[in-house]
């Protein structure tokens, strides 16, 4: 702890590297609950805002005595600065060997240009599916003290990520503002989606190409490094929603994070849906699975709830449905299957809104009642080993009884909405079928019940 709080680099990267290699091993990781090591986390964070000052450029105006505090809405106090996430001053933190005046020239060219993206959806105009990115040329050089520097950036981005694996580290790293901040600050650092705009002729096309075809050298050395850190925050994310609560953080910590959660979860980009690159060819993690289990674990939260339901644009929410929807169709995921599920049931029960919604998306009541027919199928197997023969479409394994009962509160939310009763009569007999199965849980078999009284109303 005394070799972090020193900032110079020769004892702090010894206590990184300890910390890395510590919490790699099992026989010492449960030893780092952060409410035995007080202290540890804010250091650890007061490293990770000076790594990404001097990569990116941005949260300087979140320290003491920076002048750029007189933008966060007015402060009066040290007090509200903490508050919003800020913290001491880390000029102290030595990051790398090179001295600013070596490296000052290379900084002004390869901090943040473009800063923050936009907050989603801000326009109406029609945007591109994949974000802004500039073309990576056969030769990227990159200078010594910009190497080390993202090193150390991910190093203590890893350190993070590994502590929300530790059981009720969970609890205390939701508790952590300036830890909110950060995190809210990488979900959508230069991740921009620019307008699709008309086809250009081929000689203007060729033109625009090589005006834009910067070498990433001299623009965007820190790419790879935003990629893992991206990765990074959306784990210590899925990690840490269960214990979230986003109702009493201020505006500038909340939206952050519900703007990027809900942002991934519908970017048509193949940075969005493919498996992370670093995670080698047969990963299947990629940052919209992580995002949905952040999204489902934070909407077991009632206040959660109206948060990402009143999250702006409206528009989004209905493309969040669609995919929470697709989601549910793909009998190959069950985990992303089941996590769509308690997302569906939460926001359908959170507003009639949001169930009118849900209800109006093509075959949102049938793909529903198919995950609670599978769920049957799939117990019936297990009950009878004759049924494997006849069932062999069927999951391996039935989902739980909660996870059934989430989908049949979903299906009352859904029957609830008047426009929804024609699409709810044509599945009548699906819904009578589910309701007599012997292997249905008595309290599904209920709510099921409920739905038929209410579509059989005049």
């Amino acid at each position: 702890m005394m070799s972090l709080k020193s900032g110079l680099l020769a004892e702090s990267t010894w206590a990184l590297d300890t910390i890395t290699v510590l919490l790699h091993d099992d026989s010492s990781v449960a030893s780092f609950e952060l409410r035995q090591l007080p202290g540890l986390l804010e250091v650890l964070v007061e490293y990770f805002r000076r790594c990404l000052i001097e990569v990116f450029g941005v949260l300087e105006e979140y320290e003491v005595g920076d002048p750029g505090q007189r933008a966060l809405c007015g402060l009066e106090s040290g007090h509200q600065l903490w508050q919003l996430g800020g913290g001491n001053t880390t000029e102290h933190i030595q990051t790398h060997f090179e001295s600013k005046r070596e490296c000052s020239a290379a900084e002004s060219g390869g901090n943040a240009r473009a800063g923050q993206a936009p907050p989603s959806g801000s326009s109406s105009a029609v945007l591109e599916d994949e974000p802004r990115r500039r073309d990576e040329t056969p030769l990227c050089l990159t200078h010594d003290w910009q190497d080390s520097l993202a090193k150390r950036c991910i190093c203590v981005s890893n350190i993070i990520r590994s502590l929300s694996f530790v059981p009720g580290n969970d609890t205390e790293m939701c508790k952590h503002a300036g830890l909110l901040l950060i995190l809210g600050k990488l979900l959508l650092l230069h991740h921009e989606h620019p307008e699709r705009k008309q086809a250009a002729l081929s000689s203007e096309r060729e033109e625009l190409e090589q005006d834009q075809g910067l070498s990433c050298s001299q623009e965007e050395w820190w790419r790879d490094c935003l990629q893992a850190l991206r990765e990074n925050t959306l784990v210590t994310l899925a990690n840490i929603s269960g214990q979230l609560d986003l109702s009493p953080l201020p505006e500038s910590l909340c939206l952050p994070i519900l703007d990027g959660l809900l942002h991934w979860a519908v970017c048509p980009s193949a940075e969005a849906q493919d498996p992370f690159p670093a995670l080698g060819s047969n990963a299947v993690l990629s940052p919209q699975s992580l995002v949905l289990e952040a999204l489902s674990k934070l909407s077991t939260r009632d206040a959660n709830v109206d948060l990402i339901l009143a999250a702006p644009p409206i528009s989004r929410l209905e493309t969040l449905y669609s995919t929470l929807l697709r989601f549910l169709r793909d009998r190959k995921s069950a985990v992303c299957r089941e996590m769509a599920v308690v997302l569906l049931a939460s926001l359908a029960q959170g507003h009639s809104l949001a169930a009118r919604a849900i209800a109006l998306q093509e075959r949102s009541i049938g793909d529903l009642l198919g995950f609670l027919e599978d769920s049957l199928a799939a117990a019936r197997c297990q009950q009878s080993q004759a049924g494997l023969v006849h069932e062999q479409n069927a999951p391996c394994e039935p989902a739980s009884v909660d996870m059934m009962r989430r989908a049949a509160r979903a299906l009352l939310a859904l029957a609830e909405v008047d426009e929804s009763r024609s699409q709810f009569t044509l599945h009548e007999s699906r819904l009578l079928d589910i309701s007599v199965s012997p292997a249905v849980d008595s309290l599904v078999s209920q709510v099921i019940c409920e739905v038929l009284f209410l579509i059989a109303r005049p």
